[in-house]
């Protein structure tokens, strides 16, 4: 990853490989400024005690952490016939962990003012997290509840998946996408990666509202 691709937009770590998510994964990141004085970006490679490998980049003017992750995975290990696993799992993983249910999960992040999101592509499953510096500790705790110990609540399950069938329905009128499923079923004829990955984008149909 280029210094160039950590600027654009905000600042973020991507592990070479992230086997697993640990409370002990506490890298002080912040998101860098654009200053009247240029200087070189220092990019550090470290370690957790975890075993996670990381890149850190340190910008101690705005206090802010921010964390990009990644697994091992993705819409390629779908088993068939159950296409958009992986989505549905990250959609998921902020509907309730531990013994937080949706509500007072989503009430907490609001608490806490971090943000989290989960995404699939054909050969990983991502995360993101940005959280206040001063808020550190019980925001990667929320984190770690979140990828360890999701609840999968029968009500959250169906009003997700009622989302996500809304989205694909939107999705199926798509040119480009009908486009783009076609060419990979033709082009990867009986592979994994014949099966395009549903992206975010166009599950757009869910809504922030939790009930």
């Amino acid at each position: 990853m280029s210094s160039s691709a950590l600027l654009r937009g905000r600042l973020f770590v991507r592990p070479r490989r992230l086997p697993v998510v640990a409370s002990a994964m506490l890298l002080c990141l912040a998101a860098p400024l654009l200053s009247a004085k240029a200087h070189a970006m220092k990019i550090q490679s470290v370690r957790s005690p975890g075993g996670i490998d990381a890149w850190l980049v340190q910008e101690h003017a705005v206090p802010l952490l921010a964390l990009r992750f990644a697994f091992d995975g993705g819409s390629a290990q779908n088993p068939v016939g159950k296409e958009g696993l992986a989505n549905f799992l990250g959609a998921m993983l902020d509907e309730g962990a531990g013994e937080l249910d949706s509500t007072k999960f989503q009430e907490r992040m609001e608490e806490l003012a971090f943000r989290m999101s989960f995404e699939d592509s054909r050969d990983g499953f991502y995360g993101s997290f940005e959280t206040l510096t001063t808020n550190r500790e019980p925001s990667i705790e929320m984190l770690r509840l979140a990828v360890t110990q999701p609840r999968f609540d029968v009500d959250a399950i169906e009003r997700v998946r009622k989302q996500l069938l809304s989205g694909l329905a939107f999705a199926a009128k798509n040119p480009n996408r009908v486009a783009g499923n076609a060419w990979s079923a033709l082009a990867f004829s009986g592979h994994p990666r014949s099966r395009r990955p549903i992206s975010k984008a166009f599950a757009s149909a869910r809504s922030p509202a939790r009930t």
